[in-house]
């Protein structure tokens, strides 16, 4: 009886199985930093593409704003007055430096520096369309709610905003609202005056926080 030797069967030996593993691994790094090159230069394109148009949106939309500033605040008596502002919602108009003072003017533009971080740009105007023309104050107003003036306050409503300036350089302007309806003051001689009373108004502290000499 003859025995038959049995041939090895072929198949991968441990190194060829470790390099086909390292070519693998090599194949998969390779497509991986592919896929992440055209994303992250994707993802470039598409940011500047969207920042260029938010940039282009804010410049509208402060075009817009800068087209309005200043309405209604051209006269030079309250250009650039440091002005007394109440407001019982807490808003502020935006500092400015004097010299070693800080005021707060009222103008078409005020820039506030932010040093290392954006500086901030305010932007004023007035928003009556009524020309409405300027009172002159004609009692010594040392205090309270009442504001003399020297004639019919034509054009003046309930509930407007109204500026008190004084006539020298240098003074200090005051914000408040009419609480007052002007239109039923008895006419002249009778005295006609402004008040600026009532919790209900939004810029009325009971005062306008500066004196004022009437003339």
């Amino acid at each position: 009886m003859r025995g038959t030797a049995a041939k090895a069967s072929a198949g991968f030996s441990l190194i060829e199985l470790m390099i086909s593993v390292v070519i693998g691994l090599l194949a998969i790094l390779f497509a991986t930093r592919l896929m992440t090159d055209a994303e992250r230069n994707k993802e470039a394109a598409l940011g500047g593409s969207a920042s260029m148009q938010n940039g282009m949106l804010a410049m509208f939309s402060i075009s817009g704003d800068t087209e309005h500033a200043g309405f209604g605040l051209n006269d030079p008596l309250i250009v650039g007055c440091d002005t007394v502002l109440a407001d019982r919602e807490g808003y502020q108009l935006a500092p400015a430096a004097r010299g070693a003072a800080v005021v707060r003017p009222l103008a078409a533009a005020i820039i506030e520096p932010g040093g290392a971080g954006p500086d901030r740009v305010s932007l004023y105007a007035g928003s009556s369309f009524s020309g409405t023309g300027t009172l002159r104050i004609t009692s010594n107003y040392i205090g309270g709610t009442r504001i003399d003036v020297d004639r019919v306050p034509y054009g003046f409503n309930q509930g407007d905003v109204v500026l008190v300036a004084p006539e020298e350089s240098g003074g200090r302007c005051s914000l408040a609202q009419v609480s007052s309806d002007p239109g039923k003051l008895q006419p002249p001689p009778a005295q006609q005056f402004l008040m600026i009373a009532g919790s209900g108004n939004r810029f009325n502290s009971g005062s306008l926080g500066v004196q004022y000499t009437g003339g």
